[in-house]
């Protein structure tokens, strides 16, 4: 496990106050008391404990209905954020050129420790919810952004996720070998397909984006599966991979 991974010890209540605060996002902008503590397992009590601390720091006040969002104070992080992460702003235009080639939603997830986070999406022109939401983490076995992101990790690495995912998730140890087959063979094509492995009904196909030989992120388009069929799926993975050689074209310039 590397230095990110790694858990530091005697820092749990410190590790529960950010992780409470990280369980606010666009789509859940309001909080109430015990929702957060529900998010980060901790009596009543605790979070509102936590919550005093927060709000004595500026970065939680008050909302409607006894709920709690964040402040314009982490406006300035994000800001960092944005700054510290050009990849965002290069994938951006890509991104809205893909949804309006095709009219579905295209993503770009990242590895965030050992979870697939997505960092920036444009919307499908037709209504569509999916489980990837940006700053939401997810799992990396599970679909195909997910996937790409899993297959870029050493062996080494992918293994010691793949024990300690299986150990908490039986199914996953029931198909791991089938998994760590198709895990080759993202790593040798560059690209991965799924089908409901993380919503119900919907399809995706991906596409590695690298820096230099080292896998950075993974460029996706997700739809209805009742919506494409195999010649469509077919030309949806095709501008996908075709955007993505384009975003690692660019990357290997901007390292010239």
């Amino acid at each position: 496990m590397n230095a990110q991974n790694r858990r530091t010890s005697g820092a749990e209540s410190p590790r529960k106050v950010l992780t409470m605060l990280l369980a606010f996002s666009e789509r859940r902008p309001h909080l109430s008391a015990e929702e957060m503590a529900r998010e980060i397992g901790v009596p009543l009590s605790t979070a509102y404990r936590y919550i005093s601390l927060l709000r004595e720091v500026g970065l939680l006040q008050e909302g409607p209905q006894s709920t709690y969002s964040v402040t314009q104070r982490v406006i300035p992080l994000a800001r960092a954020a944005q700054a510290a992460n050009s990849l965002d702003a290069i994938c951006q235009p890509v991104l809205e050129r893909l949804s309006s080639a095709t009219g579905e939603a295209s993503l770009i997830v990242r590895r965030v420790g050992h979870t697939a986070m997505c960092v920036a999406l444009a919307e499908a022109n037709h209504p569509i919810r999916l489980s990837f939401e940006v700053g939401r983490p997810m799992p990396l076995h599970g679909g195909a952004a997910a996937k790409i992101l899993l297959a870029g990790l050493t062996e080494k690495e992918s293994a010691r996720y793949l024990n300690a995912a299986a150990a908490a998730d039986a199914p996953l140890a029931e198909r791991r070998a089938a998994l760590e087959h198709e895990l080759e063979e993202i790593r040798r094509t560059g690209w991965a397909q799924s089908s409901g492995e993380v919503d119900r009904g919907i399809w995706a196909a991906a596409a590695a984006i690298r820096e230099g030989k080292r896998v950075v992120a993974a460029l996706t388009i997700a739809c209805l599966a009742h919506s494409v069929g195999n010649a469509r799926q077919q030309e949806i993975l095709r501008l996908v991979r075709e955007a993505a050689g384009g975003i690692n074209a660019h990357l290997a310039k901007v390292e010239l």
